[in-house]
């Protein structure tokens, strides 16, 4: 048999053994429970309050998610995926648009350089046109 010293310090470790275990699986959780709901109740019971006044708040607020869920093409989620290809798309013939733009602005400057040239090369010819028609005149060819 053991000593009554023995027995009664087996007896307190264990109890000091259960304790702890006590305060670890069922008093600390509960606190942590207890915490979370006084954040907790006072909004559910403010939304509690204004579903009472507006009851369909709730189901358009179910509606608002399900139109970001993507399954028949026709949802909201669809529709902004497709306003985003068409603005990708959009910037994309854009710049395209800009690269054609600056290719006819050179263009349109070659051909202008090309008008002033022949211009210049018909007043030219021109000119010399007059000076061999006067030369004509001069000799009598052309009376």
């Amino acid at each position: 048999m053991m000593p009554p010293w023995l027995q009664w310090l087996i007896g307190i470790g264990a109890g000091v053994g259960a304790a702890a275990m006590v305060w670890t699986k069922v008093i600390r959780p509960l606190d942590k429970i207890i915490t979370y709901l006084k954040e907790v109740v006072p909004i559910l019971t403010d939304l509690a309050d204004h579903h009472k006044k507006n009851p369909v708040l709730l189901d358009v607020l179910a509606e608002i998610a399900a139109q970001f869920k993507s399954d028949s093409g026709s949802t909201l989620r669809d529709v902004v995926n497709r306003l985003e290809d068409a603005a990708t798309k959009n910037q994309v013939a854009a710049k395209e648009l800009a690269v054609k733009a600056e290719v006819l602005e050179v263009g349109v400057a070659a051909v202008k350089a090309l008008a002033v040239t022949d211009r210049a090369s018909a007043v030219h010819r021109e000119g010399q046109l007059d000076e061999l028609l006067d030369r004509a005149r001069k000799q009598g060819v052309g009376s």
